[in-house]
């Protein structure tokens, strides 16, 4: 309601958010009821569930929050996939195709999308855990398991980045830009909103046609340390390593990390590893994954590793603030926005805690009166074609829609 006061006139388009936590208070379905008793009938609507979010009110890791916009040279059309872990090609294929795009009459596109992210499966005797030491469940069993939970239970791997191969592929000239749906960050369930459906292995798209000017941008602040693997086995999807330097993976981690074992409990070995993600150049970007699993003597990762020569990178909170100012400074000076939206990772916002408000309150101050909503992801991805193209974690994603100066 809020929203829709503030526009003069129906929106063209309206992304809504909200974290896990309604779930349990009546469902999603009722959520999306009372939102559809505001917004007219027929406003295109996508969005999904979050770990949190950021607007010109403050940053909340409780509740919704929604971005409305009404513009008369404005082109929509919203699209839908199912099934994104059993067949992620087929799911971004039907998606695009779903948009129903007959005419494009302005010459920017931008293509938003929200996918169901990784869901960490339950396993026989053992249960949903991402830390598992059982020496009744032999490490053979997981790589078979897990590719049969993701594509059959569809609990499991994302598969986000064959998502993003498949949307390039189709639409090369499309500024794309993109996150994974997720819990509080423990990385259990999630849901997708898409009219009024709730979905939860789905990807929901928005194609925006405009003659407004579109410019998105994309920055991390991590800093490369002297820590290389060579990743010399794989599985599942690419997103188990099974052995590092030719050794068991877990093992050559924590010696070449010169952490103790006791670090491998749920508290502190991902509070560790989120501020070590190991990293790949691929398509002319860094690529960046944080740990998601430890089995055993495997460690697993977030989205599919692409390259065996991977280096450690630190993310410290100086370098993660100040990397962001300086990308939004760099893009409010190419561009006058009337409204911006941001897809950021997930970790970010846990990493941060409260000096999420130092980011808050420079774009306060840097954009004055702009209306900006920023949703905080289990992964995100841009392509900006001949520029950049990643879906990973611990990174900052940006669209501006506005005026060139």
């Amino acid at each position: 309601r809020e929203v829709i006061q503030k526009l003069s006139s129906p929106p063209s388009f309206f992304l809504l958010f909200s974290t896990i936590h309604y779930d349990k208070h009546g469902g999603f379905e009722e959520f999306l009821d009372g939102v559809w008793d505001v917004l007219p009938e027929g406003t295109p609507l996508i969005g999904g569930t979050v770990a949190g979010f950021m607007n010109n009110y403050g940053c909340y890791t409780r509740g919704a929050s929604a971005i409305g916009v009404s513009y008369k040279d404005m082109n929509i059309n919203i699209g839908i996939g199912r099934n994104t872990k059993r067949n992620p090609k087929k799911a971004a294929q039907n998606c695009l195709k779903s948009l129903n795009v007959n005419t494009i009459p302005f010459s920017n596109n931008l293509f938003i999308d929200f996918v169901s992210g990784t869901k960490i499966p339950s396993f026989p005797i053992i249960g949903q855990r991402r830390i598992i030491k059982s020496k009744f469940f032999p490490k053979s069993l997981l790589i078979p398991l897990l590719r049969f939970s993701t594509k059959y239970l569809q609990t499991g791997m994302g598969r986000e980045n064959e998502i993003l191969d498949e949307l390039i592929k189709q639409k090369p000239d499309w500024l794309i830009m993109g996150g994974s749906c997720n819990d509080e960050n423990k990385i259990e369930k999630n849901f997708q909103f898409y009219n009024k459906e709730v979905l939860s292995n789905d990807l929901a798209g928005i194609h925006i046609n405009t003659n407004l000017d579109i410019e998105t941008g994309s920055a991390d602040g991590l800093t490369p340390t002297d820590i290389e693997f060579n990743l010399t086995k794989k599985g599942a999807f690419g997103c188990i390593m099974k052995t590092l330097d030719g050794y068991p993976a877990k093992k050559e981690f924590l010696d070449k990390m010169g952490w103790p074992e006791d670090y491998l409990n749920e508290r502190t070995i991902f509070r560790k590893s989120y501020q070590y993600p190991i990293c790949y150049t691929k398509h002319d970007s860094l690529q960046i994954r944080t740990f998601g699993l430890f089995f055993n003597d495997y460690v697993g990762v977030a989205n599919d590793l692409e390259e065996n020569e991977l280096i450690v990178h630190n993310a410290s909170g100086n370098n993660l603030i100040g990397s962001y100012i300086e990308l939004t400074k760099k893009m409010k000076d190419s561009i006058d926005p009337y409204f911006i939206f941001g897809i950021h990772c997930g970790i970010i916002l846990e990493a941060l805690g409260n000096h999420i408000y130092i980011v808050k309150d420079e774009l306060n101050k840097i954009f004055e009166d702009v209306p900006f909503l920023v949703v905080y992801t289990a992964g995100e991805h841009i392509y900006i074609p001949n520029k950049i193209r990643r879906h990973v974690n611990l990174s900052y994603n940006l669209a501006f829609m506005g005026r060139r100066k």
